[in-house]
């Protein structure tokens, strides 16, 4: 018993530590677009992609928008603030893909977004002013 609450509390604080990480990359990345240092922000975002989502990239080849949510909640046993920062993350790697000429990359990525979007809202109940801007940016 001991052993699995130590477990738990150490999966915890992983996770917590990988969110502040994603956080500050984030953070980095935005400044970057808002600087329109567009190649900086791509670079950033494929590593930060590579580093925390990694093997995540090669699983949810052939998932479906529509499934994706479940998928990372159910399957790979996402917490919602990490689904929160992945959403993020794809949002800003659409934003700069639609910026270097993109459109149909950066067509599939917002919409992936949208329903990943969806679907946290769906699930969690909870508003998030952060996701609802996203929203509104896509939709605009």
């Amino acid at each position: 018993m001991r052993k699995e609450l130590l477990k738990l509390i150490n999966r915890k604080d992983y996770i917590i530590k990988m969110i502040e990480q994603l956080i500050n990359a984030l953070k980095r990345i935005t400044g970057l677009i808002e600087n329109n240092q567009l190649d900086e922000a791509l670079s950033i975002i494929k590593e930060t992609e590579n580093e925390y989502f990694k093997s995540l990239n090669e699983e949810l080849e052939g998932i479906r928008d529509e499934e994706l949510y479940e998928y990372l909640k159910n399957d790979l046993n996402f917490q919602n603030d990490q689904i929160y920062q992945y959403i993020h993350l794809l949002f800003l790697k659409a934003t700069v893909t639609n910026r270097v000429g993109d459109t149909t990359n950066a067509t599939i990525l917002f919409n992936k977004v949208e329903n990943l979007i969806n679907h946290y809202f769906e699930e969690t109940k909870v508003f998030s002013p952060e996701l609802n801007k996203i929203l509104n940016k896509i939709n605009n």
